[in-house]
């Protein structure tokens, strides 16, 4: 653990995990905090909340301020591994993420209504985030850089006639895609899967799947193919792809062996494996940390050190192993995004 003696934390009861880092000039403020183990709160931060609670392994970037929302203090909750990047204000009452949440630099998200996001989510550099409204985000959102999504519009004096008035909720559902330099109008819906094109002004909802591009954005779905069907022996021959393509990114800092369905890798001071066994219910316990790969699956955890990466419903069993972030970072930015099973809050450790 490291807290700078430049720091300041205020809070009347704080848990901290291990090699939690608190950098200089760090002010921390609040009536409970949870800070996870391998939390990194870089130089300059604020964070200023009632309840507070940084999952495991989470990282905030320089010069970003937390906190409520006129006066109010609020709630502060991001999932493990998450990451939001320096420069970028956050002043909601409610701010609620899932795991492997990223908020790029220079980022602002505000509004008297909470946000609440998904697992997986991307949201790129200089994004406006509004919440005069609620906004909520699903599972594996991806907002490209300079978006904006907006819960109300209005400036016009109402005295003098103005009928431009309005607020209302956003919803960006599960495995949505603005692409980047999108305006979003209060009270859309994207569906799932729902593509939105870059450049594009949204004023209407989108159906699951479709994709609207323009400004207004119109339906473009029948001018090009986003989706085709997959079958889930097409995604194990993937994910043994997919597995073959991180072996090569990890380049020569591991050596790499490979036996019947499973992939040794040894850096010399950490040793693990990917396997995709026939029957992972017949595995015995392992020695060292280890990723299976399967169809299905619905038996008990095998062992504290083996991750379970389950096709059929593109959910995993969380262990937080060295092995597990590596592989799931690699996976998640375009070729497959796993969401953990259990609730969207944290897991005490």
């Amino acid at each position: 653990m490291k807290i700078s003696k430049k720091a300041r934390i205020e809070v009347k009861d704080i848990e901290l995990g291990h090699d939690v880092v608190i950098s200089d000039e760090c002010i921390i403020e609040g009536k409970t905090a949870y800070i996870g183990p391998h939390t990194l709160i870089a130089a300059g931060t604020h964070i200023q909340a009632n309840h507070i609670s940084l999952g495991y392994g989470s990282m905030i970037g320089e010069k970003s301020v937390i906190s409520g929302w006129g006066g109010q203090l609020g709630n502060v909750e991001l999932g493990d591994f998450s990451r939001i990047g320096s420069n970028t204000n956050i002043r909601v009452p409610t701010f609620r993420c899932g795991d492997y949440f990223t908020l790029h630099n220079h980022s602002s998200v505000f509004g008297p209504h909470e946000l609440i996001a998904g697992h997986n989510c991307w949201i790129g550099q200089n994004t406006i985030l509004n919440t005069t409204g609620p906004l909520r985000l699903g599972n594996n959102v991806g907002i490209g850089a300079y978006s904006q999504l907006w819960t109300h519009g209005f400036w016009g004096e109402i005295i003098e006639g103005c009928t431009f008035h309005k607020i209302d909720p956003v919803s960006i559902e599960d495995d949505a895609w603005l692409i980047g330099h999108c305006i979003v109008y209060p009270g859309v819906r994207m569906g799932k899967r729902a593509i939105l094109l870059a450049g594009s002004v949204l004023t209407k909802n989108i159906p699951d799947g479709a994709i609207f591009g323009g400004v207004p954005a119109r339906n473009m779905t029948d001018k090009m193919v986003a989706w085709k069907p997959v079958t889930l022996q097409d995604k194990l021959d993937m994910m043994k792809r997919f597995v073959q393509e991180f072996a090569a990114d990890l380049g020569e800092s591991y050596k790499t062996t490979e036996s019947d369905q499973c992939m040794q890798f040894d850096s010399g001071d950490y040793i693990f494996e990917i396997d995709f066994p026939d029957l992972a219910n017949n595995l015995e316990p392992s020695s060292i940390d280890r990723i299976i790969v399967v169809e299905g699956y619905d038996w008990e955890p095998i062992d504290d050190r083996t991750s379970v990466f389950i096709l059929a419903t593109k959910k995993y069993l969380k262990k937080r192993t060295k092995c597990e972030q590596m592989l799931i970072r690699f996976l998640m930015s375009h070729r497959a995004r796993f969401l953990p099973f259990g609730p969207l809050h944290r897991e005490d450790s």
